[in-house]
């Protein structure tokens, strides 16, 4: 292996241990990504609608430092247990005239329950993005939660165990299990807080965009393979 390949190797694997110190950092530590506040909103006055990506089972062991990223690194599959983390979808009351927050975090969506509907195993495939549709309806996308080392059907360290992924949808398959908030795009309206699924089967889908009425999801692939894609409101997106 050459001092290049090393070299680049090293780096990425320092990028992916910071990633998961900051994910499993306390919340008040972690930076949270935020769509515009949403001003028209009868009650509360406005709030902003935060994802904290992979929020860590509260409240961390006393010195937990789990450094696993996931990396096929001479262990065998069932060795590779990455650090089980859960996706969040919070709002908090906001003051649109000072720029500031002004209470508490409300928590909308919390992985940990129902069966870890939000369950990430390894360092990346969380929670991920975030958008407003044209009618101010709220987007965020959640990926498979499953390995970025290669295809995953839950034999990872037993992550479908530690995920509790119903039989038939094992590892990167919960994407389309329409019990998990796993691999999908989902529609909430802000003012009910009720979701739906716009679309589902993605495997990474950490960035959103809308432009002239159609939502953009890059879904990234093993390394080398990636997509941009359009999709709008059909009876294709149940």
């Amino acid at each position: 292996m050459s001092g290049a390949s090393i070299s680049r190797a090293a780096v990425r694997r320092r990028q992916l241990l910071e990633h998961l110190r900051l994910a499993r950092g306390a919340a008040s530590e972690r930076v949270a990504l935020c769509a515009p506040p949403l001003p028209f909103l009868a009650t509360p006055p406005a709030i902003r609608v935060c994802l904290r990506p992979h929020a860590p089972v509260p409240p961390l062991p006393a010195g937990d430092n789990c450094q696993d990223i996931g990396e096929v690194d001479g262990r065998t599959l069932d060795q590779i247990f990455g650090c089980l983390l859960f996706g969040r979808v919070s709002r908090f009351p906001y003051d649109p005239a000072s720029g500031t927050v002004t209470g508490p975090e409300q928590i909308i969506i919390d992985g940990q329950d129902n069966n870890r509907q939000a369950c990430v195993q390894f360092v990346t495939h969380g929670m991920t993005g975030l958008a407003l549709a044209d009618d101010g309806a709220i987007l965020f996308s959640h990926g498979d939660g499953a390995s970025y080392q290669g295809p995953d059907e839950g034999q990872f360290g037993n992550g479908a165990a530690l995920c509790m992924d119903d039989p038939a949808y094992p590892g990167a398959f919960r994407a389309q299990n329409p019990n998990k908030i796993n691999g999908k795009i989902w529609r909430m309206d802000p003012n009910t807080l009720e979701r739906r699924i716009f679309s589902r089967g993605h495997r990474n889908p950490f960035r959103l965009s809308v432009w002239n009425g159609a939502v953009y999801s890059s879904d990234t692939g093993a390394y080398a393979a990636g997509a941009v894609l359009p999709g709008r409101p059909c009876p294709c997106h149940v």
